[in-house]
């Protein structure tokens, strides 16, 4: 079963690294965004496998591609904001800190109205946390999640990660 999900990968893999601008220029936003999200389905099916680190950076890469055509001919995309997490999601995954915060990060600048923004800023204190394990700028962002969206359900979380790094103990009392 591996091998088939394997080839099946890597046969997408090799299609989306040999597309070239002027075949994505030939795609729909439509096409652009289900390419884009059959390319994340994917690379979530190969991390859940374990696959090694080299295949779903070259997936991630794909990704990677498929949002900046996206953006570069359908600039007003309803889709863009979703996309931007699903990259910072899948770079934190890949231990890419820096990246999956400059995702997040730009999801919020760019679409601060849109309804993930909270979450993404949740995500840029975990990326800190998890990722980077500078825990004083997790600290740092987890608060600023807590003021700045205090009535969203990542505030509330927020504020537990907050007790908790501060008092590792804080669970067991």
């Amino acid at each position: 079963m591996r091998k088939i999900i394997f080839g099946a990968l890597l046969t997408s893999i090799l299609t989306a690294c040999s597309l070239n601008t002027s075949f994505l220029g030939a795609k729909s936003e439509a096409e652009l965004v289900d390419g884009f999200n059959q390319l994340q389905s994917e690379f979530n099916q190969v991390f859940d496998e374990r696959f090694h680190a080299d295949t779903l950076s070259t997936v991630q890469d794909s990704l990677k591609l498929y949002f900046e055509a996206l953006l570069e001919q359908y600039p007003e995309s309803k889709f863009l904001p979703e996309l931007l997490f699903d990259l910072g999601e899948s770079s934190m995954k890949l231990k890419d800190g820096k990246g999956a915060i400059n995702y997040f990060e730009q999801l919020i600048k760019e679409y601060p109205s849109d309804s993930d923004v909270a979450r993404a800023a949740y995500f840029v204190a975990y990326t800190y946390q998890e990722v980077l394990k500078d825990e004083q700028r997790a600290i740092e962002a987890y608060k600023q999640v807590y003021k700045t969206y205090p009535d969203s359900k990542w505030a509330e979380n927020a504020k537990n990660q907050v007790l908790f790094l501060n008092n590792p103990s804080f669970i067991g009392e």
